[in-house]
């Protein structure tokens, strides 16, 4: 019994709360049904606002940035078609050069002389 009463104090003093009461809205009765419907319409709008801050917050998709040094070939193809979009090379040297995976030697026939 008490359970019941508590839910029908509890619903009537929803249906009644006036957050916007003052002198005017106690005495005429237009000023307050505006100020309950004013109520209501503050609630909502603010309980919305909340629920799409929790679920912007909620659902926000976090970067974690991972550095791989010196990749393969290999492994650099698998990570650019996974991650094209945001995959990013910190290289300073794009290109290699030549002496480091080559070596040139020479030998001279004994019938040329050097200068």
């Amino acid at each position: 019994m008490k359970f019941r009463a508590i839910l029908r104090y509890l619903r009537t003093r929803l249906i009644e709360l006036n957050l916007f009461e003052n002198s005017a809205s106690r005495t005429d009765i237009h000023h307050l049904r505006t100020a309950i419907i004013s109520t209501r319409v503050y609630l909502v709008l603010l309980i919305t606002a909340v629920l799409i801050l929790i679920l912007t917050t909620a659902l926000e998709q976090t970067t974690q940035t991972v550095t791989v040094q010196s990749p393969s070939e290999n492994i650099f193809r698998k990570l650019y078609l996974k991650y094209s979009a945001t995959l990013q090379c910190p290289c300073n040297q794009v290109e290699t050069l030549y002496r480091t995976f080559t070596t040139i030697s020479y030998k001279l026939h004994p019938h040329i002389s050097i200068p």
